[in-house]
């Protein structure tokens, strides 16, 4: 017996108590928000305080990724605690948490241990749910144990005790663009290490998998803020420039802060043969056999509205029968999945990627084309082949961009050191550009674990003992050490 999750919004059995709406109708009441989650212990009863937290604002505001990742962390340490002596959440002591990081990372029993990175999530997750339980009172103390520290700039923080700060960033790898490229080629376009056509190749959905590849490695989005673009939110290309840039909405990103990001002509092009064809095909397909009309919830688009303040939406919604204009920028990843347009040819999703049957392809169901991708580059290469995940090639963008910008400080611009410093006044340290197309709210973030492979060299020391910039500095840098993965020879 286990704890199980499940999500708001009308699961099967309770369809048969209520109808859909009636069941909709309650959960609003009580305030439930749709799609949020909610747990049944092992005994099959639904736990209330769970349910409160998971509507609470402190869980309401995370990202849908967030949210996600923390509620299968819950899922797994509740499970823990259960199976140990059946001892429920509200019921662990600081003594249960040292166990399970313990178990979590090192346990013989555990066939799945995690580095740090994942801990430091774990506890994160943790560490919300029980300060949530101590703030409204239904517990007296938290089990996450917490010691007073200092910041870089001396201020007081609260620190949790079972941090992994030694051990960050130890599971990270980057991979240098050849290798990136290698990758791609044979785990996802299905060729032999060669690049030759592979005839033994019989995995479907190749030029959409790797047009995805390509933008996560030139834009250094997301993972949702990619997966969840919409087919009007592509750059469009002039023709002249090398680079177009898109914007990636608020309601999207993690932060809720939007931003602007680029991609090259290469990749625009990349996707844009994947709409016409496959995307296209998946999507006449699905019209032929009327698969759109059975879908629940959808959202007729009736109008696109531009001004000079932006590009909003006006929509018919197919569940409550009811008109709304909403700013692109504020459409959620859940409404966008829902967004139809009516075509000549019918109703057609707007969502950008899509799965064979013409649906919209769920973002966490990318984490499952990766593993795929690794496992086939494994069988072509060897146990020695470079694994990759989606997030890999975020880290391995902000390498490739940190190398691309120090160089064109220190090399095209010719700048002694004084005069470098006034350029990074007046137009940013490069640093602070990777920040900013990443994301993040902090530049510590950026520094301590996107770029940790450069964090402690002097990009300019390398350069000027005669390393070159750009692919001869990355194969330095994976030279130096384990964390920069790149092709075992030069070819």
């Amino acid at each position: 017996m286990r704890w199980v999750e499940l999500n708001a919004g009308g699961s099967s059995h309770s369809a048969e108590l209520w109808s859909a709406t009636e069941l909709m109708r309650r959960e609003r009441a009580a305030g439930i928000r749709f799609g949020s989650p909610f747990m049944t212990d092992p005994t099959g009863m639904a736990d209330p305080t769970l349910t409160a937290y998971f509507n609470s604002p402190r869980f309401a505001r995370l990202a849908k990724s967030t949210k996600l990742a923390y509620t299968g962390d819950y899922v797994v340490f509740f499970n823990f605690l259960w199976q140990r002596n059946e001892r429920r959440w509200t019921e662990a002591t600081v003594g249960d948490v040292e166990d399970y990081e313990d178990w979590r990372n090192r346990g013989p029993s555990n066939p799945r241990t995690i580095g740090g990175s994942k801990w430091a999530r774990e506890l994160a997750a943790l560490n919300r749910l029980y300060k949530w339980a101590v703030q409204e009172q239904v517990l007296e103390t938290s089990p996450i144990r917490t010691v007073a520290s200092r910041g870089r700039d001396g201020e007081k923080i609260e620190v949790v005790e079972l941090s992994p700060t030694s051990r960050r960033v130890v599971d990270m790898k980057w991979l240098t663009p050849r290798l990136a490229e290698r990758w791609r080629d044979v785990g996802l376009r299905g060729l032999s290490p060669d690049g030759s056509v592979n005839p033994a190749y019989r995995g479907r959905n190749a030029d959409r998998n790797a047009a995805f590849f390509d933008l996560l490695f030139d834009s250094g989005l997301r993972l949702t803020e990619a997966s969840s673009l919409l087919s009007m939110e592509l750059p469009t290309s002039d023709g002249v420039n090398r680079m177009r840039w898109g914007r990636v909405a608020k309601a999207a990103a993690k932060n809720g802060s939007g931003r602007p990001f680029a991609v090259t002509e290469r990749t625009l092009s990349s996707i844009r043969s994947y709409v016409a064809t496959s995307r296209d095909a998946a999507v006449r397909s699905a019209q032929a056999k009327g698969r759109f009309d059975d879908l629940p919830g959808k959202l007729h688009v009736q109008r696109i509205l531009r001004t000079a303040r932006g590009t909003s939406l006006q929509w018919w919604d197919e569940s409550s029968r009811v008109v709304r204009t909403l700013p692109v920028d504020r459409i959620d990843v859940e409404e966008r999945m829902r967004l139809f347009s009516t075509t000549e040819r019918g109703l057609e999703p707007m969502w950008l990627w899509l799965s064979e049957r013409g649906t919209p392809f769920q973002p966490h169901s990318w984490e499952d084309v990766f593993s795929s991708g690794t496992l086939r580059c494994q069988r072509a290469l060897g146990d020695e082949a470079p694994f990759c995940t989606p997030h890999m090639l975020r880290h391995s963008f902000a390498l490739v961009m940190l190398v691309a910008l120090q160089h064109a400080y220190d090399e095209r611009f010719g700048l002694t050191p004084e005069q470098r410093r006034d350029f990074a006044i007046l137009y940013r340290d490069p640093w602070r550009i990777v920040k900013d197309l990443l994301g993040h709210s902090s530049e510590e973030t950026t520094r301590e674990i996107y770029l940790a492979p450069v964090r402690d060299v002097q990009v300019r020391t390398l350069l000027e003992n005669g390393v070159t910039a750009g692919a001869d500095f990355l194969r330095a840098l994976a030279a130096a050490g384990g964390s920069v993965l790149d092709l075992a020879t030069d070819e």
